[in-house]
């Protein structure tokens, strides 16, 4: 049998979806995996700052920000405010936290052919 991984929870306003983020998992892979967009142009490479998510509560429960993460938010939104904002594609969590970002939907299923 094996042990269950270790996750916390994202929840992302104003959607109310409840995000479950395994542990070294970034919030915008958890919301793929649970099959919702979240969106970027990237595609996770901390480049665009789309992804971008406002903090509502638990900025201690995340991970350090990377330099690129940092840069990127300093080139694009003007400054690194750790406290009130993070990328969702570089972002693992500790404890649940609560964040905003609005976008965030269920995917669209694709055209079969």
């Amino acid at each position: 049998m094996t042990e269950p991984v270790p996750h916390t929870t994202a929840r992302v306003l104003p959607s109310g979806i409840v995000l479950s983020v395994a542990e070294n998992e970034t919030v915008m892979a958890a919301a793929h995996r649970a099959g919702y967009y979240w969106p970027t142009i990237c595609g996770g490479h901390a480049r665009c700052a789309r992804c971008v998510m406002e903090i509502e509560d638990g900025a201690e429960a995340m991970s350090e920000a990377s330099d690129e993460e940092r840069s990127t938010l300093r080139k694009i939104r003007g400054a690194f405010r750790p406290e009130s904002e993070r990328l969702a594609c570089q972002t693992t969590l500790r404890a649940d936290v609560t964040v905003r970002r609005r976008g965030v939907r269920p995917q669209e299923p694709r055209n079969q052919q």
